[in-house]
């Protein structure tokens, strides 16, 4: 999903919740419930998708606190793409502490909120400018990993040339291709 396709989505979401007020209903945002009930395999693609089932979060007196949760990091996200920044859910989770009592009192509880809104966007969660701890990953072996310099060119990295190092995992990964014989990477 493209960085306007995340902002048209939070918008989007952020519009409907604004009509359904205006109409003094109680607002409410439809999130695919992330089970193994709510998936199917798709083998051409190799990996699992979500079939359509959806959970309804209603502002309600005993939902006020998560869905004001889900307000805010949505706004947090909105302003980490509009200006094409990125934050950890750690420094996610520590933002909201600013937040009164919308705040999280745990980081599980943030990267619920977080895993929720992926799905509802249908996007992920680097994408709406959220990143992984910066444990760094590392690749060595039988792969080229084809990315791009500074200029946009292509650019091979031949995982086997690094003798006793690795290739280190950037953070945003999604424009990486590969070239390999491995059944897994």
């Amino acid at each position: 999903m493209a960085k306007n396709n995340v902002l048209d989505s939070i918008k989007d979401v952020a519009d409907k919740i604004y009509k359904t007020i205006q109409k003094k209903k109680n607002p409410n945002v439809e999130i695919p419930i992330r089970s193994l009930n709510n998936v199917s395999y798709d083998a051409e693609k190799g990996y699992f998708e979500l079939v359509g089932k959806l959970k309804e979060r209603t502002l309600t007196a005993s939902t006020i606190k998560t869905f004001a949760q889900t307000l805010r990091m949505m706004s947090l996200s909105k302003d980490l793409v509009e200006g094409d920044d990125i934050a950890t859910k750690r420094e996610a989770y520590y933002v909201s502490k600013n937040w009164g009592d919308a705040r999280f009192k745990e980081q599980p509880e943030s990267d619920n909120v977080m895993d929720d809104i992926e799905a509802m966007l249908m996007t992920n969660r680097e994408q709406m400018g959220f990143v992984p701890e910066e444990k760094g990953g590392a690749v060595a072996g039988n792969l080229i990993v084809i990315d791009k310099d500074e200029d946009g060119k292509e650019l091979k990295i031949d995982c086997t040339k690094f003798g006793s190092g690795a290739y280190s995992v950037p953070t945003i990964v999604e424009h990486l291709k590969f070239q390999t014989n491995a059944k897994f990477i």
